[in-house]
């Protein structure tokens, strides 16, 4: 049986405004995907604590969606200008399914995996869709569908939590920023300084960036176009961590490099110019917000005669750059992208893409806690390599994204298979666990490189070319 429950806000935070630079940089993706919107949607499971009936989660939902703004944000275009519009005052629904307690997890599972199916109208929805599942006497499980317009990966994460404390009874006294602060922040002269250095830093290292990794020919392509696989790896978290210790780097900046290594190996291109997700959130004001900051910054690094260790160390730094310069107005990076084309004679493909959406208090293993090697080569008889959807149109050619599973290492890669055709994409995936437990416990010169991760360059012969047609994305995060 299933219930519709109206949640009505009236009198909250209200106004209009530019769009804010991470507004602006995920619509421009939104508007290409077009009637594929649900693409960038993202769905979150949240488990109801024991005693919290319907009502409770009523209440609850009611609380954060009159305290942040970002839930209440439509997207309106007037004279040709998309701008924010924060409602004051509207309602969601709530879809409360009440089944039988043995049908808890597949109802569950089934609405999760059509959470894409969902179409959330940035002009006229506000951004959250949110269904409830209850059995009699039994847990109940809450779904949030969010678009990726309102929040980011880590807005989402904030939102979740806040609403887990709130169900618990715990207290949100603090005065929410939301996305109108933001806009007005981003007219404020040290923020346009920060866009104006990005701006500059992005200009200089595109001056001689390879004009694309992917100038080989293309092969017709699977279907759906676009694959998305994904692999999950104890072994990799355990490999990634020791090497981290041990070069006194991130894991992210090894499990990036690794990436890279392998995305140099498919193309015979390891001097790279790749884009990484920043998410923005540089300050204490921004850390806290429940909205949506990601954008892309530029992996510029040359890994030419790069052992592997040298590598992620190298890769810390382009790194590093990358977040310190990738936050900027999105129309003007675009002229500054339509300048230098004019100017090289090409456009410049930045079609391949790392994400580390892992917790951001991930930390590796303490030093001193070794892994050997035969423990690991143990461990990845555990892995597992899985298709995970796929698409007509993507804004990406090969897109990294490393997650987590428990203990597992996810490592999703998401290609163009005309230019990356699923056994390759594979043999990526495997190619790139294969390195990193090789470099856990053993240098990897970069001559080895090719041997260990068994990934040759993809070279289509007497293929017509076929272009891919991808604009700059902010997703997937």
């Amino acid at each position: 049986m299933t219930d519709l429950r109206r949640i009505s806000v009236s009198g909250a935070v209200s106004g209009a405004a530019p769009l804010t630079w991470g507004q602006r940089a995920i619509l421009r993706s939104v508007e290409w995907v077009r009637e594929d919107i649900g693409y960038f949607n993202m769905g979150y499971r949240m488990a109801i604590p024991a005693g919290v009936g319907v009502d409770g989660v009523v209440a609850a939902l009611r609380t954060v969606l009159a305290r942040h703004a970002a839930l209440r944000t439509r997207f309106v275009r007037t004279d040709g200008e998309v701008r924010q519009m924060v409602d004051g005052s509207g309602a969601i629904r709530l879809d409360v399914h009440e089944v039988s307690a043995d049908a808890v997890d597949a109802t569950v599972q089934g609405l999760y995996e059509h959470r894409r199916s969902v179409k959330l109208r940035p002009e006229y929805d506000w951004p959250l869709r949110a269904q409830l599942v209850t059995a009699p006497g039994g847990p109940a499980t809450l779904l949030l569908v969010l678009s990726h317009l309102a929040v980011d990966g880590t807005g989402a994460l904030l939102l979740v939590a806040e609403l887990e404390r709130v169900l618990g009874g715990g207290e949100v006294a603090d005065e929410p920023v939301g996305p109108l602060d933001i806009a007005a922040d981003e007219a404020t002269a040290p923020l346009l300084q920060r866009h104006a250095r990005a701006l500059e830093h992005w200009r200089l290292a595109l001056t001689d960036a390879p004009a694309t990794l992917f100038d080989y020919p293309a092969v017709p392509a699977a279907q759906p176009r676009f694959r998305a696989l994904t692999m999950a790896s104890r072994a990799v978290t355990l490999a990634a961590d020791q090497i981290a210790v041990r070069r006194r780097v991130t894991s992210s900046a090894v499990l990036c490099a690794a990436a890279a290594c392998v995305l140099g190996q498919v193309t015979g291109h390891p001097d790279l110019a790749m884009q990484i997700i920043v998410h923005n959130r540089f300050d204490a004001r921004r850390r806290r917000v429940i909205g949506t900051f990601a954008q892309n910054g530029l992996l510029r690094v040359d890994l030419t005669g790069r052992s592997f260790d040298e590598a992620a160390s190298a890769m810390l730094g382009a790194m590093l750059t990358a977040y310190q310069t990738g936050y900027y107005e999105p129309d003007e990076m675009r002229r500054l992208h339509a300048d230098l084309a004019r100017e090289r004679g090409a456009e410049i493909d930045l079609s391949a893409y790392f994400n580390d959406i892992r917790p951001a208090d991930h930390r590796p293993a303490a030093a001193g806690t070794t892994v050997t090697a035969e423990q690991l080569t143990a461990l990845c008889r555990e892995t597992t390599i899985v298709e995970d959807g796929g698409w007509p149109r993507v804004d990406a050619t090969y897109f990294v994204t490393t997650g987590v599973a428990g203990s597992a290492t996810t490592v999703q890669l998401l290609a163009d298979t005309t230019f990356v055709p699923l056994p390759e994409m594979s043999r990526a995936l495997a190619g790139m666990e294969r390195l990193l437990v090789r470099a856990a416990t053993d240098q990897v010169s970069a001559d080895s490189i090719g041997p260990v991760t068994e990934v040759r360059p993809v070279r289509h012969d007497n293929a017509p070319p076929q272009p891919s047609g991808h604009p700059v994305s902010t997703d997937r995060r």
